[in-house]
């Protein structure tokens, strides 16, 4: 790969390119790092569908004292240490858990990452720049659309996941009533927090006329990853596999999780896009007001399609 090559003389590997080393520190600094900052329970969330945690031991470096912890994430290696005192993930090393396939090692470093610190009260002045001009109108080069109520499921079939050579259309899953289609990937810690829920309100529905079907965008070479996190989560509704993210655009789908709520006639009636505190009430909600109309008699709950961030 041309960009690694003021780093070695020898060439890259193909697996060592750019996009899955743009996604690995995106997924990793999700996971992790935000995941650590935000969460009330960081290192149990962030240890979620993770094999073989290992506790090394403490190290000491500099005057800081860490825990040392290493643990299997699909087909990486990762070890993190964490400061013993504000808990917070200050270094993480990330490699091959196989190292007779491939040999390489990723460094992050975190240590400047400071909780609570003051910020001086100037830095949120805005200066208007001597070259501006006033403006009627501002518009945007990049909008954002979203899938479109009204609209039908693409009649793509996607591979099954444990179903061997088996392909389905989500039109081949819909429910008698109603179906709630989630896009997600194991690297999205919404979409794994999403899941158990929705996983929850399918056992109590499933048989009232409601369908689940899950729509996973993990590359094709995260499949240990997908298969640790299932394992774990045991969902009992079909996932169809697009690696390639080809059905996902097609709809439009371009934030995860997106959860599309489709009619008996297999129309998208509702869009959700993220993951909000209240999300099982609200899918709740949706249901009981729609698990007892006739097929194809579903209701929106906006004038417009919804979309909850």
């Amino acid at each position: 790969y041309p960009d690694l090559q003021q780093y070695t003389n020898q060439e890259s590997p193909a697996q060592l390119n750019h996009d899955y080393l743009e996604s690995l520190l995106m997924e990793n600094f999700m996971t992790f790092v935000i995941n650590g900052l935000t969460s009330e329970t960081p290192f149990e969330d962030s240890m979620r569908g993770k094999d073989k945690l290992e506790y090394k031991q403490t190290l000491e470096n500099k005057g800081v004292t860490y825990h040392r912890v290493q643990f299997i994430d699909g087909s990486d290696q990762v070890e993190l240490l964490i400061d013993t005192k504000d808990k917070l993930i200050r270094a993480m090393t990330i490699k091959p858990a196989d190292p007779k396939k491939h040999r390489w090692e990723l460094n992050l470093d975190y240590t400047s990452v400071e909780l609570n610190k003051p910020i001086a009260d100037e830095k949120f002045v805005i200066r208007t720049p001597t070259e501006a001009k006033k403006v009627d109108r501002i518009s945007f080069t990049r909008q954002f659309d979203y899938p479109k109520e009204g609209q039908r499921m693409p009649d793509i079939a996607l591979s099954v996941w444990n179903g061997g050579d088996q392909k389905k259309t989500v039109n081949e899953l819909l429910g008698t009533k109603m179906t709630f289609v989630t896009f997600w990937a194991s690297w999205c810690m919404p979409c794994r927090n999403e899941l158990p829920i929705l996983e929850s309100l399918y056992g109590q529905y499933k048989d009232k006329g409601l369908a689940m079907v899950g729509v996973n965008l993990d590359s094709s070479d995260k499949k240990d990853a997908i298969k640790s996190f299932l394992d774990q989560a045991k969902l009992s509704f079909p996932i169809l596999l697009d690696p390639r993210a080809l059905y996902a655009k097609e709809l439009l789908v371009q934030s995860l999780p997106t959860l599309l709520v489709l009619d008996a006639k297999g129309k998208i009636v509702e869009c959700h896009v993220g993951n909000s505190p209240d999300v099982q009430k609200e899918l709740r909600t949706i249901i009981e007001d729609t698990i007892g109309k006739s097929a194809g008699q579903a209701t929106s709950h906006t004038n417009e399609l919804k979309k909850s961030y």
